[in-house]
């Protein structure tokens, strides 16, 4: 299990997964999500355009995932996963 399963919208932390371990697959996912400009950037982007790209960092991997809003409330509706070498 992952200690803390922060995301990240345009470098900024969203919130966190309320999952045993980071998503790896498409789905509807329950989070918690931060009061600060990460959340509120993300939320911006989904209204103008209806998706947005977020990542999370795992074991020197960078993960990026598209995000729209689910109609189930509380959850995001994630999908089309990516792996990269995370910056150091």
């Amino acid at each position: 299990m992952e200690d803390q399963l922060e995301f990240f919208f345009r470098g900024n932390a969203v919130g966190t997964f309320d999952e045993i371990c980071f998503p790896k697959a498409d789905g509807d996912y329950k989070y918690t999500a931060y009061r600060g400009y990460g959340h509120l950037d993300l939320g911006i982007q989904i209204e103008s355009i209806g998706h947005a790209v977020c990542y999370y960092e795992t074991s020197g991997k960078k993960i990026s995932f598209k995000v729209e809003r689910s109609v189930k409330t509380g959850k995001l509706k994630i999908s089309e996963f990516s792996e990269s070498d995370s910056p150091k």
